[in-house]
């Protein structure tokens, strides 16, 4: 498990299921190993797919996936860790730009400390692709948070197609090396259930390399949901009064 501090809360990761006496805390229990909702909490529901690192897990790679990746070692790409939240966080802003994405800022990823790792791909010494990851060390698990791309801010087809193989090649790439790492499960940060086009063929991009798909829900304590529904609605309401 991994207990991380916000400002004026916490999250556990991958916890057992919570204790009673916890439902009045202002701790999140993100990706919990019970899915049964316990006494005095709500369950905001979570899939997400696991690939065992102690397998040979490249074999259940299916054919276009293993077909992209040899394609793109044969091609000048070069692997590295990333070099540090600010420039990541720039990358990751212009992809998220270019789809309608949320932003992020540095807090969102500088409060996870040591248990934080960047890695990313690059052509030309530019880079190509980016992923953010959440490092557990006592469970020896990885879990995928941000995943950039350069694939839709060129109209190039060749270039797209570039992208999106050394995307699969960093996902590859990342697993070995948390493989000689120790880690034991890579997370590939969540599946999605919506009939959403978009979402769908997201899903079909992580099924490509195997695993299987969990529930781990999150839980929160109904005074935690209660307070975050009031500041919600404190925070609806001065944008009401800023545009009147």
């Amino acid at each position: 498990m991994i207990l991380l501090q916000r400002a004026k809360s916490q999250e556990l990761w991958f916890a057992p299921t919570p204790s009673p006496k916890e439902c009045y805390s202002l701790k999140a229990f993100v990706q919990c190993q019970e899915t049964q909702t316990p006494w005095g909490f709500v369950k905001e529901p979570f899939f997400t797919r696991l690939i065992d690192l102690e397998s040979p897990f490249e074999e259940e790679f299916d054919k276009n996936v293993r077909y992209e990746i040899k394609r793109a070692q044969k091609e000048s790409l070069l692997f590295s860790w990333g070099e540090g939240v600010p420039r990541f966080v720039k990358f990751f802003n212009a992809f998220a730009q270019s789809k309608g994405l949320s932003l992020l800022n540095e807090a969102e990823l500088s409060y996870m400390g040591e248990h934080l790792r960047l890695t990313e791909i690059r052509a030309n010494g530019e880079p190509l692709v980016m992923h953010s990851y959440l490092l557990d060390h006592s469970i020896k698990r990885v879990r995928l948070l941000h995943s950039a791309s350069l694939f839709r801010l060129s109209q190039e087809k060749d270039f797209r197609a570039l992208v999106g193989r050394a995307n699969r090649l960093l996902h590859f790439l990342d697993m070995e090396r948390f493989k000689e790492e120790g880690f034991k499960i890579y997370d590939f940060g969540g599946v999605s259930h919506s009939q959403d086009p978009a979402l769908l063929g997201i899903n079909r991009f992580k099924e490509g390399f195997g695993g299987r798909e969990v529930e781990e829900p999150t839980f929160r304590g109904w005074l935690f949901v209660a307070l975050l529904k009031i500041f919600t609605l404190k925070g609806r309401l001065q944008t009401w009064k800023r545009a009147i």
